[in-house]
């Protein structure tokens, strides 16, 4: 399709400006910043408008998608590019303070890390896919336990959003800012409630094409936990206890012959060296199934596609109908054009930051 039926703006300050001949827009939960790069007439009015490092938001017929700052400016032939992420893309770049953290809860933890850039931690994302979406379905958003904390110090050199992502790994959270930079939402992923949208191919086909990826690339038959030990009492030195160890096998019938990994960790007992087994397996089992779909226009009865929410996946020729979530969406355009790339695996993934 040829027509653009959606209104692309970004706000700086007290200035609106639209207008802009090409963009890109994504937004997910695969990587910690969403990022965009919008392009259009250079005008010393436009140019004025923008700065470095300045507060931006981005909309889609007047939803925030991305608020964040922006990081380059350029000016090619006549043309005003900016690109800029969100506020989780100032926690990438900015180093953690060189401390330790004592027995904070994940609430706290995570505030402290996100300070001055986040005023405030949430754990149900029910807000954000109504500010993108402008529809909410009902379902409970999946609990979260506000855990304290081992006591930690931040290794020197490393990121904020590292130091996070250390913490939330283990808890099997997950963090991204809301569409209007307002909260930082910490929690899990809601694959348990019902379809928003619906793709299809064949009669009726409301998307231009499904691309459905199996793979075992990244995958592996067999995972081995050996949990480490000091090789004596008071020593420094590890080695790998044999007795405290835990395998865990695929099922899915994908393998045709073996392909093993073997991980070293500190688990306490062979339970918690079969939990960190079935954790890696399941991590590297999130690429087993990836669907793709490229869609017209940025979403269907007007609503915006968003991640953290669930599409009913129908390609008829490969045989292929089920409900799949959503953890990434990318909107295109160009002159006279609009699209939007979803990506989107089988519901019951494990998502890590």
């Amino acid at each position: 399709m040829s027509t653009r039926s959606h209104d692309i703006a970004v706000i700086v300050g007290d200035k609106e400006l639209s207008g802009w001949t090409s963009y890109q827009i994504d937004i997910g939960l695969d990587q910690p910043a969403d990022a965009f790069t919008l392009r259009g007439p250079l005008t010393p009015e436009r140019h004025e408008a923008v700065a470095l490092d300045a507060d931006v938001q981005v909309t889609i017929d007047g939803r925030p998608v991305v608020t964040g700052l922006i990081d380059d400016i350029e000016t090619p032939a006549d043309e005003l590019v900016i690109t800029g992420r969100d506020k989780v893309g100032r926690l990438v770049d900015e180093s953690a303070p060189f401390t330790r953290f004592s027995r904070l809860t994940i609430r706290d933890l995570a505030l402290a890390l996100a300070k001055p850039h986040f005023d405030a931690i949430t754990f149900a994302n029910a807000r954000n896919r109504l500010l993108i979406g402008g529809k909410q379905l009902r379902g409970q958003e999946p609990p979260v336990f506000n855990r304290t904390d081992d006591p930690r110090k931040v290794s020197i050199g490393a990121s904020k959003w590292d130091a996070l992502a250390e913490v939330l790994d283990r808890a099997e959270l997950l963090a991204w800012s809301s569409a209007d930079g307002r909260e930082l939402f910490v929690g899990k992923p809601n694959m348990s409630q019902g379809a928003r949208y619906a793709f299809r191919l064949g009669k009726s086909a409301t998307c231009s094409d499904i691309n459905i990826r199996r793979s075992v690339r990244d995958r592996y038959e067999e995972v081995t936990v050996f949990a480490s030990s000091p090789v004596a009492r008071g020593s420094n030195a590890y080695g790998v206890n044999t007795r405290r160890t835990a395998t865990v096998r695929d099922d899915s019938g994908d393998f045709r012959r073996p392909k093993r990994m073997v991980l070293v960790e500190d688990a306490r007992s062979i339970a918690e060296a079969k939990a960190l087994a079935r954790a890696a397996k399941a991590e590297r089992d999130a690429s087993a199934l990836v669907v793709t779909v490229q869609a017209w226009r940025h979403g269907q009865g007007g609503q915006l596609y968003a991640p953290d929410t669930v599409a009913d996946v129908k390609h008829p020729k490969a045989g292929f109908r089920q409900p799949m979530y959503i953890t990434r969406v990318t909107y295109n355009g160009t002159r006279g054009d609009e699209s939007a790339t979803v990506q989107l695996v089988p519901l019951g993934t494990r998502l890590t930051v």
